[in-house]
């Protein structure tokens, strides 16, 4: 709450945080069963081929730091995925192609 009053974070942004979460828990069918199977969780958590998705995911991430390029300058094209497009707006121009970004 101390965030929000600071103006730190923005009323707006929380509220699309609660709208992605409800909406995973809805796709999940958490509304309708609530209940996990504990012996069905315990053989999924931890398991080692999402062990290894999630280990793959982390090395794929890429960290740019190439001055002569950062910060870009202006507002470039951005195709995004997962990402609200009200949110991207704020940092470029979001594109329904990859090819225009």
């Amino acid at each position: 709450m101390e965030l929000i009053r600071s103006g730190r974070i923005s009323e707006e942004r929380i509220d699309n945080s609660v709208r992605r979460l409800l909406r995973e828990t809805f796709v999940l069918g958490l509304f309708e069963n609530p209940y996990a199977d504990p012996d069905k969780a315990e053989e999924t958590v931890g398991a080692s081929e999402f062990t290894a998705l999630g280990e793959a995911a982390r090395r794929s991430l890429t960290v740019l730091t190439n001055d002569a390029l950062l910060p870009l300058q202006g507002r470039p094209n951005l195709y995004i995925q997962g990402v609200i497009e009200q949110t991207a707006s704020a940092y470029g121009n979001p594109v329904a192609d990859p090819l225009d970004a």
